[in-house]
């Protein structure tokens, strides 16, 4: 099914999950795992979420989220998996991804499944050879020792949905001596679902939908002030949402026989790259943060005829290339738009003091970007390229956006 815009919605949780990329661990010792469950305290502390459980586990990792209304779950996990990957291979000395695309999500009616949730996590690996994880909080409730994720007000919620005055015993019976069809059957719901939830439940987010919908439509339309470059998107380059491809309107005639085969090379890597498809729901800010190396492929005949190596920026709402900015093209707004089978398409344009316009036209899909670029030039008319992405990274938090 098509991914669903991340939005919040009162009375809804996040079953959160995340694993490595490349079947490789994500946690080798206790070190990491203290590392990590150190940095659920920091951004819990400073995103104002609940965490109703969590599971660490070699390869992977299980969370149970209520935002709160200082950020998104998006915005969490951003925070929490980046950082921790810049940890990792700092310590590790390494380089590249180590999760694998952008995480997994459910999201869940908290009054109907709440309990049944932390059930599944604590369920999901042995507790005797794993034991990060917050069962044990939960068994040793209310006198437990600590909390290493400070989530005791949460535990405390969840328990208030035992009615056993010994809530800890109650709770390890729940978990290890449940109904084990009536688990399996929710373990199967859970497993085919984007939204869990009962049908009035299910309307709500729909409802919501519709409302999230129609806000991207509003913010699209021109408003007076806009930028001479934000109306020529909007006039002139709005990416077609029937498609999930991005089309390069290339001419081979107008191609060397070199850069036919780079092109075709160029696409054939793009869709090994992007072949893991991410059944998440998608944010309209989820470009937000990056920078991407690229490639742009002139595609035009008695023009520069070699590659051009180009970063592109993604900031504040803001998007700028490198290139483009060198040569005089100014920042501007961009624009993503969710598409089914785990893509998304973006659009922006720059324009420069002289009047001249770039617009960009990107499909993104995990790990992978192309697009293409029509620069028009005063007295040269347009000028077509491809660009196809090489890697990416995410801006540091002090990085400044270019003017």
């Amino acid at each position: 099914m098509p991914r669903l815009p991340r939005i919040s919605l009162q009375g809804a949780i996040y079953y959160v999950t995340s694993k490595a990329s490349d079947s490789q661990e994500i946690f080798k010792d206790k070190a990491d795992y203290k590392m990590y469950l150190d940095l659920l305290t920091k951004y819990k502390e400073q995103h104002k979420f609940k965490l109703f459980s969590y599971y660490l586990l070699p390869d992977r990792l299980h969370l149970l989220i209520e935002t709160g209304n200082d950020a998104t779950i998006s915005d969490i996990m951003h925070d929490l998996n980046s950082l921790y990957t810049k940890y990792f291979n700092g310590r590790y000395e390494r380089k590249g991804h180590l999760f694998e695309s952008r995480f997994k999500s459910v999201l869940v009616e908290k009054v109907n499944h709440l309990l049944q949730m932390t059930r599944f996590i604590h369920r999901a690996g042995d507790i005797e050879k794993h034991p990060y994880t917050s069962f044990h909080v939960y068994r040793d409730f209310p006198t437990v020792s600590s909390y290493p994720a400070n989530n005791e007000q949460d535990v405390a919620e969840v328990m208030g949905f035992l009615k056993d005055r010994d809530q800890a015993r109650a709770y390890e019976r729940y978990c290890l001596e449940g109904d084990a069809q009536e688990i399996q059957e929710f373990e199967k719901s859970l497993s085919r679902a984007s939204i869990l939830g009962s049908a009035a439940f299910v309307q709500q987010v729909k409802n919501r939908l519709a409302e999230y919908s129609s806000e991207q439509k509003q913010d699209l339309m021109p408003q007076p002030g806009r930028s001479r470059a934000l109306l020529f998107l909007i006039g002139a380059a709005v990416v077609a949402a029937t498609g999930s491809s991005v089309y390069l309107y290339i001419s081979k005639t107008a191609l060397e026989t070199k850069f036919e085969v780079m092109l075709e090379k160029k696409e054939a890597e793009f869709a090994e790259r992007s072949r893991f498809e991410n059944r998440s729901p998608l944010l309209v800010t989820e470009l937000e943060g990056t920078v991407w190396e690229v490639e742009l492929i002139p595609a035009f005949a008695g023009g520069r005829q070699e590659l051009i190596p180009d970063k592109l920026h993604f900031h504040n709402g803001r998007f700028y290339s490198e290139f483009f900015e060198s040569k005089g093209f100014r920042s501007s707004n961009y624009f993503l738009v969710p598409q089914a089978r785990g893509a998304a398409l973006w659009q922006s344009a720059q324009a420069s003091p002289k009047g001249e316009s770039v617009s960009w036209r990107g499909e993104w899909r995990g790990d992978a970007m192309k697009g293409t670029v029509r620069l028009i030039l005063e007295g040269k008319g347009a000028q077509d390229f491809s660009f196809f992405s090489s890697g990416w990274a995410f801006i540091p938090v002090a990085a400044e956006v270019k003017p």
